[in-house]
């Protein structure tokens, strides 16, 4: 029997969850229903990584709730700081920006603020520590000359190695249906390989995701799109099944399981390779859509719900360089002395 992606990721955080501290499960349990089993994974790595911290680097034998009591905030800015350049457990050297501390530290606010809220903990330093300010990049996307291009490899093959020629031949439907449905969806890579067969409706042309937070959200599908899964689903998807008659995944992999993300990750870096110096991954095709969308439509309104944030806020963060581009356009439509 297949296991769900959510399957996989609560083995997963029930391993993570063993090496921590035992106060550290009831936290786990306490905030699975607000957030999503990807997010408690990413907090039990963070925790796991500042415990180690605490024992490695601050010599502390055994992690208790009386010694995280007693921490301060100029402690976890020392964390913080310690993590900006530290030997991991296998001797690499890891490097960590503002962008990641600020993950660590998401972590540590939501751990404390439990604790603190079911008076586990008398204090909460961590929410006495500032933010580190992440400098913001400009936005990557594909330009439709690249788009095009890219899905010309995938037809062709052009550009492919002979073991990836002899693989791409056999998922060459599923690969440009991928492809259609992330730039023209703006759906998050973890959602496309979610979908089930049952998730489609050709006859309205909807199709139902699962958001962050476990959230039900139906999507509209182009019509490039709808020919795309069609044609999938006729020509390609039965060999890929191959015995697993029951699989209820939408889209699946050569060993006739549903694709993973990694899969997926893997597939756009092969066929973006080579097309363009520009570094793609699927989070690059959704920002790509959610560019062309605001940009032809101006409203950041329908950019948001089509993207899925929760809060307009988020996606006028990302697209506030469109916004600039359109007050620089408008610069000269109110005049004052008529010629």
């Amino acid at each position: 029997m297949e296991l769900s992606n959510f399957e996989k990721n609560e083995l997963a955080l029930d391993s993570l969850i063993d090496v921590l501290p035992d106060f550290c499960r009831d936290f786990f349990i306490g905030t699975s229903t607000i957030n999503t089993s990807r997010t408690q994974i990413r907090y039990a790595h963070s925790l796991k990584m500042f415990f180690d911290y605490l024992k490695d680097v601050v010599g502390i034998s055994d992690i208790t709730l009386e010694y995280l009591d007693s921490l301060t905030p100029k402690d976890i800015e020392e964390y913080l700081f310690y993590t900006t350049t530290y030997v991991d457990q296998n001797g690499k050297v890891r490097n960590n920006q503002a962008a990641t501390k600020s993950n660590k530290l998401s972590a540590l606010r939501s751990f404390y603020k439990y604790l603190y809220a079911h008076d586990m903990l008398q204090n909460n330093p961590a929410m006495l520590v500032n933010t580190p300010k992440i400098r913001k990049k400009e936005l990557t996307t594909l330009s439709p000359d690249e788009i095009g291009r890219i899905m010309d490899k995938i037809y062709t093959g052009n550009g492919l190695s002979k073991r990836q020629m002899n693989f791409a031949n056999k998922t060459r439907y599923r690969d440009y249906a991928i492809f259609v449905l992330l730039l023209s969806s703006g759906m998050r890579v973890s959602e496309l390989v979610g979908i089930d067969m049952s998730d489609i409706n050709f006859d309205s042309c909807e199709i139902k995701i699962i958001r962050k937070g476990l959230k039900e959200q139906i999507i509209y599908m182009s019509d490039e799109a709808e020919k795309a899964l069609k044609e999938y689903i006729e020509y390609e998807r039965g060999s890929l099944v191959g015995n697993q008659k029951d699989l209820t995944a939408l889209f699946v992999s050569l060993k006739h399981q549903r694709i993973s993300v990694r899969a997926v990750e893997s597939m756009v870096k092969k066929f973006t390779s080579g097309v363009t110096v520009k570094k793609i991954s699927p989070h690059k095709l959704r920002t790509t859509f959610g560019n062309t969308l605001y940009n032809e439509t101006g409203d950041i309104y329908l950019t948001a719900t089509a993207l899925g944030h929760e809060s307009v806020n988020t996606t006028s963060q990302y697209y506030s360089r469109v916004d600039r581009e359109r007050v620089r356009s408008a610069r000269n439509i109110v005049k004052i002395n008529e010629d």
